[in-house]
């Protein structure tokens, strides 16, 4: 949803919107261990991440446009993955951290987007 201050469809605008991240997260070399065997293998799981984005932008007009956006999505993305994986009859729980990624906190995320098209 956008809302524009100039001319209908161009100039500057407030915007908002959801976002929805759904993926699958391979983790390679864990090591198994029941106490007596130690294997070594790995986990797929999911991983998902929800926001709530807040955006201030600024559109060209005619029938060739230019987008470009800057903003914040408040939500939570999760500090670490908690998982349970099997590999030869072992089964164990895992926790594995998320690296830090710049602009990323746990309280929400930096947007920024370019785009561009043709209007009708």
């Amino acid at each position: 949803m956008n809302y524009y201050f100039g001319s209908k469809g161009k100039g500057f605008y407030i915007g908002a919107g959801i976002a929805e991240l759904s993926t699958d997260v391979t983790f390679n070399d864990l090591v198994f261990d029941d106490g007596t065997n130690s294997v070594v293998g790995s986990a797929t799981t999911g991983l998902d991440i929800s926001t709530t984005n807040l955006k201030l932008g600024l559109k060209t007009g005619g029938v060739f446009y230019f987008r470009i956006e800057a903003g914040y999505g408040l939500g939570s993305p999760p500090k670490t993955i908690d998982f349970t994986a099997t590999s030869n009859g072992i089964t164990e729980s895992f926790s594995e951290p998320i690296p830090e990624i710049p602009g990323v906190n746990e309280s929400g995320l930096l947007i920024g987007n370019i785009g561009f098209g043709f209007s009708f």
